[in-house]
Order: C-alpha cells, then sequence, then structure tokens
C-alpha cells in the first residue's frame, strides 16, 4: 500500500512538473489529479518534522520517476505510519479512491517491492549489472 501510495506521488510530482495538472481542471481526470494532490499533501503532513522524511520527500520532488527517490519516501512513510493503524486505515482508502479515479494509461510510477513488500534494501541481488554483464547476488 506504501510503495503504491508513493508511486501515486512519483505520478503527481510528474504530472504537476509537466504542466498536466493545472491544464487538467476542464479535463475528465481532474478528480484524479485533485485527489492525487490531498495524497501528495497527507503523506507530507505525516513526514513533516522529521528530518530525514523532509529531505526523502524533497529528492523525490526533483526526480519523481527515480525509483531510488521513491524506495526513500517508502521507508520514511512506513515508519511514519509503523505505530498508526488509523493512519494507515487512512492511506489505504486514499489509495483505493485514486485506483478507482484513475484515467486510462495513468499508473504509480516505479512501484517496486522489496521482502515483505518493504521498500528494496538497496542490496542488489540478480540482475543486470552495468556493461549488460548479468550478476549473481
Amino acid at each position: 500500500m506504501i510503495e503504491v501510495a508513493v508511486g501515486f506521488v512519483g505520478s503527481f510530482l510528474a504530472r504537476k512538473a509537466e504542466g498536466l495538472v493545472q491544464r487538467a481542471a476542464g479535463d475528465l481526470d481532474a478528480a484524479f489529479d485533485r485527489k492525487l494532490g490531498e495524497l501528495y499533501d497527507w503523506i507530507k503532513g505525516k513526514i513533516t518534522g522529521r528530518p530525514a522524511a523532509e529531505r526523502s520527500l524533497r529528492i523525490l520532488e526533483k526526480a519523481p520517476h527515480d525509483p531510488d527517490a521513491q524506495a526513500l519516501v517508502q521507508g520514511e512513510l512506513d515508519t511514519a505510519l509503523a505505530d498508526d493503524p488509523s493512519a494507515r486505515a487512512t492511506l489505504a482508502a486514499l489509495v483505493e479512491e485514486l485506483k478507482k479515479l484513475r484515467p486510462v494509461g495513468v499508473a504509480p510510477r516505479n512501484v517496486r517491492r522489496g521482502r515483505g513488500g518493504r521498500p528494496p534494501s538497496g542490496r542488489q541481488g540478480r540482475g543486470s549489472a552495468a556493461g549488460g554483464q548479468h550478476r549473481h547476488g
């Protein structure tokens, strides 16, 4: 749920940077963009006052397509909501509303998961390394 929420925030920030949020006022996806803004404000409110979390959000604002920037925010948000089941329920409801409002062809950006649905730890396992060589972790 946190991964999808942060993916939606990445979509919001990318759409905002591309000027789509302002232009969408008369479009069919205006409700979606408003809900994306609501989610962004909600997440920002939950992590405000936590310096590392605020820094991670600033990094995501500069690079909304970057999966590593999203993973930083995911980790910080997971920590911020760890002992708050009510906030987790609110976040889940916001994510479900966004899924219902989502225009065709719009998906959360760069959603990726580590073990147990948590953001990746930064360690690399199997996959492609630089230069196209195959890595084994």
